[in-house]
């Protein structure tokens, strides 16, 4: 799951994650959008500097795909959008932020320990999968979630603690019907 406010470690897991197909991501529409790291001026050993001190940006991370989280954030597989949503929260609302950036994508297996042709049909494999989950699974999974969703909001006027509690029992429905979907795979 995640939301608006989720940032920076929290982002490069779930992006690695999402890179590799290892995790469905649900939640808000993006996430916060900081893929930059600092290093501070102030030492551990000294106390602050009444002067001030200062933060100096080294980089930009970026996961496996060539993709860095920064302004773009991570974006869900499932919009489950909670109380966050709306609201302007990330690294894009900030004066100077840096711009995104992305690299060549580098977590391609090169399967050396098959032959020529075994490759092949790996390949074609994980993409055929891939293009079905993503055409037929992912766009059921979101219809479900929305329509869920649209029912339980009707015209109600909930607080924010009712509306996280909300989308994080839709966000359990959403992995109930993957679960389903991936057991009556399992069937056939």
């Amino acid at each position: 799951m995640i939301d608006k406010a989720t940032a920076s470690s929290s982002e490069i897991v779930a992006q690695c994650l999402k890179d590799f197909g290892r995790a469905l991501i649900v939640g808000d529409s993006s996430s916060y959008g900081k893929g930059s790291y600092q290093v501070l001026s102030i030492d551990s050993h000294r106390s602050i500097d009444p002067k001030g001190e200062y933060r100096i940006t080294r980089g930009l991370y970026y996961t496996a795909s060539g993709n860095s989280p920064q302004l773009t954030g991570v974006t869900p597989h499932v919009l489950v959008p909670g109380p966050l949503d709306k609201h302007e929260i990330g690294e894009k609302h900030h004066k100077f932020a840096l711009p995104s950036r992305s690299i060549p994508a580098s977590f391609i297996d090169e399967m050396h320990d098959l032959n020529p042709v075994a490759k092949i049909r790996a390949k074609r494999g994980v993409q055929q999968q891939r293009q079905f989950i993503h055409d037929k699974v992912l766009e059921h999974l979101s219809r479900s979630s929305s329509e869920r969703l649209l029912k339980q909001k009707k015209g109600e006027n909930i607080s924010f603690d009712e509306e996280k509690k909300l989308v994080l029992n839709e966000a359990i429905e959403v992995l109930k019907d993957w679960s389903k979907f991936k057991e009556s795979q399992l069937l056939y």
